[in-house]
């Protein structure tokens, strides 16, 4: 019987061990240039409307996109996740641009999962082995009360003026009194999550304490945990409708999220901006042409926070 060993002793039917290819280069495209995904840039172009104002605020809120018809979260023939047409993107309003609502809101099963995940985050990235940015956290009880805010020159309303308490010492906090205007929301409808999202921007204009009634409190708990650019706030809150009676033309009854004047509770989860006025600065490294601009980057983040976060929980 004829032998097929090797001078060495092993088999010649002994597969040879597969070599291991090297990286591939795949930083950039035939073109030059690195693509980003439509939803960046979608958002990016959105954002960059409204940055160059003072007293920005950019969030990003956890919840649903519900059909108007029937109150159920929305269900699109879509496989991914897909930015939302509202009248919001459009000069003038057009007919169906407003066939859903949101609602920032979650039950409080889902509020208490991400609390415990973030808390668990805390303790993880202050243990002794822990290299990377560690996550922190403050603990805050306010109370906000609204005011109606001075109409613009246009005669459109010029948003609420709210001003927060301490609920223990009943004292306005630090830079406690604004005259908050929203601008503009971006929805997000994303099928493969439990939650959607909102992107939100406005503006929160320090102004003097207001002379006319107030007409909503609201009653918050807040954990608010900062990691890197970004701020997780979890807040439980209570609203109550102040009912006055005034003949001031501002005043407007603030509905709840339930559409009524009853006091209501929600738990709410966002993501937001910590600074920004580094978002602004890397704007304008992008208009100049500056190839090394990190705006995409920022926009890229924040997309990946909201986004990562929808998707972590898993009832």
């Amino acid at each position: 019987m004829a032998d097929d060993r090797q001078p060495n002793g092993s088999s010649s039917l002994t597969p040879s061990a597969p070599s291991v290819p090297r990286p591939l280069q795949l930083d950039m495209t035939v073109l030059g240039t690195r693509v980003h995904p439509d939803m960046t840039r979608v958002v990016g172009n959105f954002l960059a409307r409204f940055i160059d104002r003072p007293n920005i605020e950019i969030e990003a809120k956890l919840g649903f996109v519900l059909a108007k018809s029937d109150g159920r979260r929305a269900n699109l023939p879509v496989l991914s996740a897909c930015v939302l047409f509202n009248n919001d993107q459009a000069h003038t309003p057009i007919a169906g641009g407003n066939w859903y609502r949101f609602e920032s809101n979650m039950e409080q099963r889902q509020y208490q999962f991400y609390n415990d995940y973030f808390n668990q985050r805390v303790h993880d990235t202050h243990q002794s082995g822990y290299r990377d940015t560690p996550v922190n956290y403050v603990h805050t009880k306010e109370i906000d009360r609204f005011y109606p805010g001075e109409s613009g020159p246009d005669g459109k309303p010029g948003g609420k003026i709210r001003v927060t308490y301490d609920r223990k010492t009943d004292k306005v906090v630090n830079n406690g009194i604004v005259q908050k205007v929203r601008l503009a929301n971006l929805d997000i409808f994303s099928p493969q999550t439990p939650f959607d999202f909102r992107i939100s921007v406005s503006t929160e204009t320090p102004v003097a304490h207001p002379t006319t009634q107030c007409f909503l409190e609201r009653n918050k708990d807040r954990l608010s945990y900062a990691y890197g650019l970004w701020n997780f706030d979890l807040t439980y809150v209570k609203t109550s409708p102040v009912h006055q009676d005034t003949n001031d033309k501002r005043f407007r009854p603030y509905p709840t999220s339930r559409g009524n004047d009853r006091a209501s509770t929600s738990f709410e989860v966002e993501v937001e901006l910590r600074d920004p006025k580094r978002l602004v600065y890397e704007h304008s490294r992008l208009r100049r042409g500056d190839t090394r601009h990190q705006y995409h980057d920022i926009v890229q983040s924040l997309l990946d926070n909201v986004q990562g976060l929808a998707a972590k929980y898993r009832s």
